[in-house]
């Protein structure tokens, strides 16, 4: 691809054009982009179709997790609260996807122990494990319970289902 400025414009208003629509930029000018791009890629392959609605979890949700919950800060912690109250620590828990804020691989299994601290779930809700004699804290959203009681994935599933449907705080 050819880059030329445009008419009457100077090399920043052609670099604002290009910046503006990034499929514009020459892989070639920057090497890095391809991988950002792949990544991009991958994330939106990953995306999975909305989930039909379920008047039981959404209910749950609403009177239990959310309950008189107004902005998105109150939502985090009515979220937080409501996770920390029904999950029984510690369970196994088995990683279903990769993400890049987390070490964890689809298929690892790690013991969760504990929610992250109240500061780390304000935008997601994060959980503490035990990775490779390590302790971190990896998103919830990473984890499906295994052995664990029927509260546990029941809370767990109610978080992820509020995810899959594209809701937000």
């Amino acid at each position: 691809m050819n880059i030329r400025r445009l008419p009457g414009a100077g090399h920043m208003a052609t670099m604002r054009m290009l910046l503006a629509v990034p499929w514009m930029i020459p892989s070639n000018l920057f090497p890095g982009l391809q991988l950002i791009r792949s990544i991009e890629q991958e994330e939106k392959n990953l995306m999975m179709p909305r989930p039909a609605e379920e008047f039981e979890r959404e209910y749950r949700i609403r009177d239990e997790a959310i309950v008189d919950a107004h902005g998105p800060e109150e939502q985090a912690m009515g979220w937080y609260y409501y996770l920390a109250d029904r999950l029984s620590f510690p369970f196994e828990g088995e990683c279903q996807t990769a993400k890049r804020t987390s070490p964890l691989r689809p298929g690892e299994k790690v013991e969760v122990l504990a929610m992250a601290r109240e500061e780390e779930c304000e935008r997601e809700m994060f959980v503490m494990v035990t990775w490779r004699d390590a302790e971190l804290a990896v998103p919830l959203s990473q984890v499906a319970p295994v052995n664990a009681d029927e509260d546990t994935i029941e809370a767990v599933g109610d978080w992820h289902y509020w995810l899959k449907r594209n809701y937000e705080f």
